[in-house]
């Protein structure tokens, strides 16, 4: 298919643009951004060398699309300055992706520069020396659960860490379970319990018989 505006001299394989190229996307201008980048790619095969570099700025400039830069109103009256007083196809198609509706004015002036304001679609050309980039998804695999034997081994191979019966135990002189990152038993488990009665037992018959020791006290007075 004949372009309808076609270019002398288009660069052929056309200067790659991608979204990448846009400096920022926290800008509030990103979107017009994106339909700029969109725009160069349909057109990016009937425009010179000069152009496409130039249209490469356009969309590389941080004053433009980076979040804090400059105000986007006076860059824009720049770029359309320039056109009205330079026409260039390259820039008339930039503008045009930002804004569908233009004043007659402006049209008036590109349709006797270009004879025709036609944005033809050839991207497939541009695609043809330059293809999409591949997006690479990063997918989250499912969380695996862990029975609690198996975080309990895992917590003892770490040096530094401590196993709940090394934290909770009150018996004096370490765990009652084995060491050297061996997995806990049953009959370590049954030996802790135990201790940990006798523990209480001791210390309930401590507590009765000096409640009884109080009583009798107090009965004698």
């Amino acid at each position: 298919m004949a372009h309808i505006n076609p270019c002398p001299n288009p660069n052929i394989p056309p200067l790659r643009i991608e979204l990448s190229d846009i400096p920022c996307n926290e800008s509030d201008k990103y979107p017009d951004a994106v339909r700029a980048v969109k725009a160069y790619w349909r057109q990016a095969t009937n425009i010179t060398i000069e152009d496409q570099i130039e249209y490469k700025g356009l969309v590389e400039n941080t004053h433009c699309h980076n979040k804090g830069g400059l105000p986007w109103g006076p860059i824009f009256f720049a770029i359309w300055s320039s056109c009205e007083a330079s026409p260039i196809w390259a820039k008339f198609f930039f503008i045009k992706s930002l804004y569908c509706v233009l004043p007659p004015s402006f049209d008036t002036l590109m349709l006797c520069v270009f004879k025709s304001l036609q944005i033809e679609d050839f991207e497939n050309d541009y695609r043809t020396h330059n293809p999409e980039p591949i997006r690479v998804k990063k997918h989250k695999g499912p969380e695996q659960l862990q029975p609690p034997e198996a975080k309990l081994k895992v917590n003892r191979s770490q040096p530094n860490a401590s196993s709940p019966l090394e934290q909770s135990s009150p018996v004096v002189g370490g765990p009652a379970s084995p060491v050297n990152n061996q997995p806990v038993t049953q009959r370590d488990l049954e030996r802790l319990e135990n201790r940990l009665k006798e523990h209480i037992d001791g210390h309930i018959k401590r507590i009765r018989e000096g409640i009884l020791a109080m009583f009798a006290e107090h009965a004698e007075s």
